[in-house]
């Protein structure tokens, strides 16, 4: 009988997996609003972290826009990166966003990190200047990655000079899984196709960047499938300042 070769799981999906996909997900229901947008919005306007409208915020696979005009009410600017160009065309009708793009994640966090903030909020926007940014956003898109180590320590520079803010959603792997027993990956591509982890490889991964503190992590519903909830977590990490 022949042994099957067992495949090593890849960090990510792939890119044109990932843009794929999303192309045909045009429109959010109100429902997934609420899942998708509703906890990580409930969280900073209520952070005793503080959030003002003086900051600059980046979202992470902003999608049609549907959350943009919650956090537009948080910011003075508010910049959105997508892996799907049909998508990001949609979110661009909406007038929300001061910028949008279309852009692998880590690497849109890092071109954004070395940006002028007051340049990109445009003239008038007033508020807090310099380089980097305050807030970093990314729901229901890092079900995409297994390894977080590339993400988080991209979105603590982007936000350490201005000692800001990284926000986002994961799908929780239960810590009875393998993965999140000792020598374990921290992760699992699920059946779904997306990625879980568990939360406290999230958290030891975050401290382990040198750059972020934990400032909260709560159960949330990130989403349902198949008229069942899907269990997830929001975390909240403050960057250390440089």
């Amino acid at each position: 009988m022949m042994s099957e070769k067992k495949e090593k799981m890849p960090d990510a999906l792939s890119l044109p997996f990932i843009s794929g996909t999303g192309g045909e997900w045009t429109l959010y229901t109100k429902f997934q609003k609420k899942g998708l947008c509703g906890p990580l919005f409930s969280t900073l306007s209520a952070s005793p972290e503080g959030v003002d409208l003086s900051f600059f915020f980046i979202f992470l696979g902003c999608g049609t826009g549907l959350c943009g005009p919650l956090f537009r009410n948080l910011s003075a600017s508010l910049e959105g990166v997508d892996l799907s160009e049909n998508m990001v065309a949609l979110a661009r009708n909406r007038q929300v966003y001061n910028h949008l793009a279309v852009g692998e994640l880590v690497e849109a966090i890092q071109h954004w990190g070395r940006q002028d903030a007051g340049a990109r909020a445009g003239a008038g926007a007033g508020g807090n200047a310099g380089v980097g940014g305050d807030v970093v956003l990314a729901a229901d898109v890092l079900v995409y990655f297994g390894n977080l180590e590339p993400f988080l320590s991209a979105a603590a520079d982007a936000v350490r000079r201005r000692g800001g803010l990284v926000a986002f959603t994961t799908e929780r792997l239960e810590p009875a899984a393998t993965e999140c027993q000792r020598g374990g990956g921290g992760w699992k591509l699920t059946t779904s196709g997306r990625y879980a982890h568990c939360a406290d490889y999230v958290v030891s991964t975050a401290l382990g960047t040198g750059k972020l503190r934990l400032s909260s992590a709560q159960d949330i519903t990130p989403r349902w499938n198949r008229g069942k909830p899907v269990a997830g977590t929001l975390f909240l990490f403050r960057a250390s300042e440089l």
